[in-house]
């Protein structure tokens, strides 16, 4: 889309070149700075409707909001930088949208791996909740380390079947996920 409209500033450039020429300013500047602000203003659009889309995936989801937002604004980044659009656009934007996916990345890793490191994080425990010992165990003792295990495997578990279900296109996005 945002390709789209920079391509049509040329069909566009006769009207703006006309009512700048009026007002008596540089026509090339005044060009740049409206085809900057137009590509802002659907730059920011389309981030707003893709947060809102994001957010049908609803608070159980939060993995695949997160995986949705990725794919989409590394798309658009991807289509952006290094071409007229990133100038186009400004620096501002593609900042903006880099740290976008930093932030979702963020999000992507607390929802997907949060409740595995749960089982991992012992420093939150009761002091008593492990024993000191390490030989002859008692039922009661091993109980709660076969209780960690259990649960890191079973959500670990979970979490793999469901990464297996995502589908995420660039090469490049997936290998910065694992």
């Amino acid at each position: 889309a945002l390709q789209s409209v920079y391509d049509a500033q040329k069909s566009l450039s006769p009207m703006v070149k006309i009512l700048i020429n009026e007002s008596g300013q540089d026509t090339d500047l005044l060009q740049r700075q409206q085809i900057e602000k137009t590509l802002v203003a659907i730059v920011s659009a389309l981030r707003h409707n893709l947060k809102h889309k994001s957010a049908q995936y609803g608070n159980n989801k939060r993995t695949l909001e997160a995986i949705f937002m990725l794919n989409n604004v590394h798309y658009i980044v991807k289509k952006i930088a290094d071409t007229d659009l990133a100038i186009a656009c400004g620096q501002d934007v593609i900042k903006s949208l880099t740290n976008d996916l930093a932030k979702w990345k963020s999000n992507y890793e607390k929802a997907t791996w949060d409740k595995v490191r749960e089982y991992i994080d012992i420093s939150k425990l009761r002091d008593d909740y492990f024993t000191d010992k390490t030989a002859n165990l008692t039922t009661k003792d091993k109980k709660p380390i076969k209780s960690r295990y259990s649960g890191f495997n079973k959500e670990f578990g979970e979490q793999l079947e469901t990464q297996k279900l995502f589908n995420v296109p660039d090469v490049n996005l997936r290998t910065e996920l694992i």
